[in-house]
């Protein structure tokens, strides 16, 4: 199936961006969208795209079966897992071969106060903002958990071992509070390779997965698919949870090989490599950082 046709099967907004006129200029002078486009030189001419279709991002998201991703700017630094068939927007950090062992480092306490020390923040309410070159490839992953680390070299890796399996189940605990199976029903789509519809079974339970997102999760008090002693604080059961994790970490250094290959220069620190030596010296002096997740 061609890419156009696959697009087209998305029909309310295939046609709504077919027949959309569009102001360029902000002058009044209007022209179709997919004349504007497919005419312009700047423009992406496949008109149902994204203005920059990412073609790299896009291949490795068909690598694997799911990725890891994070919002830039974001109350709580919620990293979660998504299926490769959904796109993320420009306003998702996309990690496509973390895999469930890095979905557990980075969403340890230790990268979350990670995030919190060199990241910025933005906005009335001074949310946090993650950055790719002062956050990512900076932090300091542990000792032979590097994102560029062979799978083969993870298979008797008791500490990696230890870390997915606390990763997974955190996963199952959030994704059971967001999706509990005796609110919903999975509803196959109707063309392959793409989720599942998830789709209340009736009208109270609409109104009640409106309240289940992560930033209530997290924030405060609610009911929810955890054990019934922590029902009443589900964010503090998970914040154990995060912290029984976290303890599973090495102690922090800074490894070259967390850094992408554009970052090194033939083995020698470059300034960004210098930049993560020295932020990890600082970050120690701020390690007393207590989880947020409560």
């Amino acid at each position: 199936m061609g890419v156009q046709r696959q697009a087209s099967a998305f029909e309310q907004p295939y046609e709504h961006l077919s027949v959309q006129d569009y102001d360029p200029f902000r002058n009044g002078d209007l022209v179709r969208f997919p004349e504007y486009r497919e005419s312009t030189p700047s423009q992406n001419s496949s008109w149902w795209e994204p203005h920059r279709p990412r073609p790299d991002m896009r291949a490795a998201l068909r690598s694997v079966s799911e990725y890891v991703a994070t919002a830039e700017t974001t109350e709580h630094r919620v990293f979660r897992l998504f299926p490769s068939s959904s796109i993320p927007d420009k306003s998702l950090y996309a990690f496509p071969f973390t895999g469930m062992i890095g979905f557990g480092i980075l969403q340890s306490t230790f990268h979350e106060c990670w995030c919190t020390y060199f990241g910025n923040r933005i906005g009335a309410g001074n949310q946090r903002r993650y950055n790719a070159s002062y956050v990512y490839l900076t932090f300091p992953f542990p000792a032979g958990l590097t994102p560029d680390t062979p799978k083969t070299k993870l298979a008797d890796n008791d500490h990696a071992e230890r870390i997915e399996r606390a990763a997974i189940e955190l996963n199952g605990l959030r994704e059971n509070w967001l999706n509990p199976p005796e609110l919903i029903d999975r509803v196959p789509e109707v063309l392959p390779g793409f989720p599942d519809h998830i789709v209340p079974k009736n009208e109270n339970t609409a109104n009640e997965l409106k309240k289940r997102t992560l930033t209530n999760l997290y924030a405060g008090p609610c009911g929810g698919a955890v054990p019934a002693a922590q029902r009443q604080r589900p964010g503090l059961y998970l914040s154990q949870i995060h912290g029984a994790r976290s303890k599973l970490r090495t102690t922090p250094r800074v490894h070259h090989t967390a850094l992408s290959p554009a970052e090194r220069n033939d083995g020698a620190l470059n300034p960004v490599s210098e930049r993560a030596v020295r932020a990890s010296a600082a970050f120690r002096e701020h390690l007393s950082c207590q989880p947020r997740h409560q």
